[in-house]
């Protein structure tokens, strides 16, 4: 059961494993950088030749003609070494960037910041090319260095080097930038930064990393269903079931859940122990079309809750529909807690005609014909579950009792 939330979990928050950045919705586009200031570039400082190709490297660029503006730049370099400069590496790097050619923008932005470390646009650039060719540690760093160095620093780029950190596995470097993103110093905290806070602290089993963030989410916007849904996530990932099935029911108070959402709030509850709540969920997540699976999680709810009339009801609602063995199988077991002996015995015996290799079945349909006296069909399944290695000690045992009575009744 546990295997299950947690993958659920996982599946909520990760996606199979992967962060906001990777599915896209906040992902660092190419074009991303020219939000930036070129803050290291004093165009009174830049040398009168290398002001000149910049010029018209930029406007065959802004025509889209990067292939063109490459040519520039790099008949530039060649014919001018001594006239290299960091503005030209980073125009050099944006035009690769832009017809995709990652790996030379990956050189180029390299040389810029190496020529110039406060070029934050250069950092930007590297970082998205490092992402785009699935490097991702070296994609954080080059965010991370981006965002220091820029001079109008955007929440948006620490949020994409703690991405880069997550997507390479680093969650201890990553923390520390979600936890200053939540903390509120760069703006209103969003719910993705939350999210993957809270996916930091579970993959380092570091409960403290997140636990005050999200209360304090929780205190400032308790009306938030997404909010809530975070903290359930939150709690089980930690096992902590009976703080995580509350949350959830918040949840189902501030907006319907879905039947998967039901249905896991049912486990929740089966595990802390609530099996009459158990129910109620299970048969809420119902609605609409249900599997014999569906009816299996409901039945054992309603059994745990010893409401067997009820437990019958859905039972013979899921026969109907899908007569599986399991169904069957808690058909008997239901009459059996009922002690009509001969029900139970017709129940495991359906089980037994579709499932041969279940020797349970078997077992139960010999003892149950014991309780009725039936000497001869006891001994005859119970010879049959002694074949079973996983029922074969206990049937030998019942074959002994069978074989005492004097006969059938």
């Amino acid at each position: 059961m546990r295997s299950i939330l947690v993958t659920f979990l996982a599946l909520i928050i990760a996606g199979g494993g992967a962060l906001a950045a990777e599915k896209g919705s906040e992902s660092p586009g190419r074009t991303g950088a020219q939000n930036y200031y070129v803050d290291a570039t004093d165009m009174s400082q830049v040398p009168r030749l290398v002001r000149k190709i910049l010029v018209r490297a930029v406007a065959a660029a802004g025509r889209g003609e990067h292939a063109e503006a490459i040519v520039e730049l790099q008949e530039h370099l060649q014919d001018h070494p001594d006239q290299d400069h960091y503005l030209v590496r980073y125009h050099l790097a944006r035009s690769h960037d832009a017809l995709e050619q990652y790996e030379p923008a990956r050189q180029q932005y390299a040389r810029a910041v190496e020529m110039e470390p406060r070029l934050a646009a250069a950092w930007f650039g590297l970082g998205h090319v490092h992402y785009t060719l699935k490097d991702y540690a070296a994609s954080g760093a080059a965010f991370l260095k981006s965002f220091r160095a820029s001079s109008d620093p955007q929440p948006e780029t620490l949020y994409f080097a703690a991405a880069g950190f997550m997507l390479a596995g680093d969650q201890e470097a990553a923390a520390p930038l979600l936890q200053e993103l939540c903390g509120g110093s760069w703006g209103t905290p969003r719910h993705d930064w939350y999210a993957q806070l809270a996916s930091c602290a579970i993959a380092l089993e570091r409960r403290e990393l997140a636990g005050p963030v999200i209360a304090d989410y929780l205190a400032s916007d308790p009306g938030s269903d997404e909010a809530w849904f975070l903290d359930y996530q939150f709690h089980v990932g930690f096992e902590e079931y009976r703080e995580a099935a509350e949350a959830l029911t918040i949840v189902g108070f501030l907006r319907e859940l879905t039947p998967r959402e039901e249905r896991t709030l049912g486990d929740l509850y089966t595990m802390v122990d609530v099996p009459y709540l158990a129910s109620h969920e299970y048969r809420q997540a119902m609605r609409g079309e249900a599997a014999a699976e569906d009816y299996e999680r409901l039945v054992s709810a309603l059994v745990a809750a010893h409401d067997l009339d009820a437990a019958l009801a859905a039972i013979e609602e899921g026969l109907a529909t899908d007569p599986t063995p399991r169904l069957w199988s808690l058909m008997g077991d239901v009459h059996y807690l009922r002690q009509d002996h001969a029900a139970a015995a017709e129940a495991f015996q359906q089980v037994a005609a579709l499932d041969p290799e279940n020797g349970r079945a078997r077992l139960m349909v010999g003892y149950c014909h014991i309780e009725l006296g039936n000497r001869g069909l006891a001994i005859q399944n119970l010879v049959a579950a002694a074949k079973h290695d996983d029922q074969s000690e206990l049937a030998r045992r019942l074959l002994q009792r069978a074989r005492k009575m004097s006969s059938d009744t």
